[in-house]
């Protein structure tokens, strides 16, 4: 009829609702130079009046458009949502013919394809200059099937990186399709009776569900349950943990302490030739896995290691006025870690302790020099036993420190070799702490020293740190180097004297002097 001059329909349970505005008597022409600076700061190029200011409502609302010359579509056609079919093709408008399968969801017409739900337009019915009735289409689709279909095809366009990115949208599809209409009526000057709109919902659509928020999630106990309900625009929020991270993101994230001032960060797993060649990890394999394909030439090939990565943001926050930055990344790399200035790495080597103290490692676990000239960055190896599983080192232009450990290796071991817990009563008396600082030769390993004082220091000896080492101009020339440690000791039946202390020490020493 003239009311409904266009018939809709859904016919696949991966489109929620399909909406379209037919606009009569347009006049297609160049967009003005104001419009066309917008879209191209935003990386669109301009094309028409009507394409550009679709692209323009695109970017206010996040929602895409389907625009179509009407006449090409063929008389009385019903405009269908679809799975398409095994093998069935579309020439884009870009010219490239695909080859379709069921899990793509197209807007079909009698028996040709008209788009490529979310993604693309097709050749036969794209809008030329010798347009007159244009016919807007734009819906709600399943994002995962769009995602899919884009991968596979290769197809990456303003259109389907807004519908495969769940992006936050201003307006309903049906709201953001009258405001697109109502400035192609002030573009045209066109009439009431030279617009129409019908819409079409799925018979399956799903109402958004409401996200539990508990005190038991929030804080792991029993309490209340909070039922919210996102606004319809926020297609990004599914789950509890997504609500915390928006209600964190308007308190200020800059508000929230961190536990002991680190910071968790995520960097890209691709880096540049000149990242690759700032890749100074002891691997045997040298050659990186290299992208075929890269967008872009910070993005070629898969690193072997987190370090150039976690320079070049560094960098960026002190070239930025940042301070005392303590990073750490839990990430991939694509190829396996080889099977004066210690003083420096205490407090990374401090952070892995505590890393491989609740691993139940610590006692495994030793820090090993390496024999390297004075500039290379590597300054140390971390062994599990017999097993390489990780480095450690600085730059030497910068004050950054670095470390990178197997977290794969550790859990391979930790399969293989369960670590057995012991429990035992809290002492209720006071520990003694004292401090022991010796001179040792700079080859000796300070992780065998700590292993001989907890043999030497008694049954009441509970704990041995190192805090410091240090080298200065006399003990580098003599290459020595002076360690302190710090000792803890406490009894489980009594207060220990000063004189039992003073006997546990003097053991130690004569035991380290054999």
């Amino acid at each position: 009829s003239e009311k409904d001059p266009v018939k809709i329909g859904i016919a696949t349970s991966n489109c929620s609702e399909f909406h379209c505005g037919l606009i009569k008597n347009v006049s297609i022409g160049e967009s003005s130079s104001s419009l066309k600076k917008i879209l191209v700061v935003n990386n669109i190029r301009p094309i028409n009046n009507v394409v550009d200011l679709a692209n323009l409502v695109m970017l206010e609302t996040g929602q895409p458009f389907d625009l179509l010359d009407y006449d090409t579509l063929p008389p009385k056609t019903i405009l269908e949502v679809r799975q398409a079919h095994k093998k069935e093709r579309i020439i884009t408008f870009s010219g490239q013919q695909l080859i379709l399968n069921p899990e793509d969801i197209v807007i079909g017409a009698d028996k040709k394809i008209i788009s490529l739900a979310g993604i693309i337009g097709a050749k036969n019915t794209a809008i030329t200059s010798q347009t007159r009735n244009i016919l807007v289409a734009c819906g709600t689709f399943a994002t995962s099937h769009l995602k899919t279909t884009a991968f596979r095809l290769g197809i990456t366009t303003q259109s389907s990186q807004l519908c495969t990115k769940k992006v936050n949208l201003t307006g309903q599809p049906f709201l953001s399709l009258q405001y697109l209409i109502s400035l192609l009526k002030k573009l045209g000057g066109l009439t009431e009776q030279e617009v129409a709109i019908v819409s079409a919902s799925s018979p399956t659509k799903k109402k958004k569900p409401l996200i539990a928020l508990s005190e038991n999630f929030l804080k792991k106990r029993k309490g209340v349950i909070y039922y919210l309900k996102p606004p319809f625009y926020r297609l990004d929020i599914t789950r509890a943990e997504d609500l915390v991270e928006e209600i964190l993101r308007i308190y200020d994230y800059n508000k929230i302490p961190i536990s002991n001032g680190w910071q968790e960060i995520i960097t890209y797993s691709l880096v540049s030739e000149t990242e690759k060649a700032q890749d100074f990890s002891p691997c045997l394999d040298k050659e990186n896995y290299r992208v075929l394909s890269p967008k872009s030439e910070n993005h070629q090939f898969y690193r072997q290691t987190p370090i150039p990565s976690h320079l070049k943001t560094i960098n960026y926050n002190l070239t930025h006025g940042s301070k005392d930055l303590l990073f750490f990344e839990i990430s991939s790399t694509y190829s396996a870690i080889s099977s004066g200035t210690y003083q420096e790495e205490l407090l990374i080597l401090r952070a892995l302790e505590n890393i491989f103290s609740l691993f139940l490692l610590l006692e495994k676990v030793n820090f090993l020099p390496v024999a390297s000239d004075l500039n290379s960055e590597l300054k140390g190896e971390i062994f599990l036993g017999q097993e390489k599983i990780g480095y450690l080192g600085s730059e030497n232009k910068k004050p950054i420190l670095f470390a990178q450990i197997s977290l794969t290796k550790i859990f391979a071991h930790l399969t293989n070799n369960p670590p057995q817990i012991f429990y035992q009563p809290v002492s209720r008396f006071p520990v003694s702490e004292k401090d022991l600082s010796l001179i040792i030769s700079e080859n000796l390993d300070y992780n065998e020293i700590v292993k001989e004082i907890k043999k030497s220091g008694g049954e009441d000896l509970r704990e041995v740190k190192v805090f410091d080492v240090y080298q200065s101009a006399k003990l580098v020339k003599q290459r020595t180097k002076s360690v302190s440690f710090h000792l803890i000791f406490q009894s489980p039946k009594r207060t220990l004297e000063k004189v039992e202390i003073g006997k546990n020490l003097l053991s130690i020493i004569r035991h380290l002097s054999e």
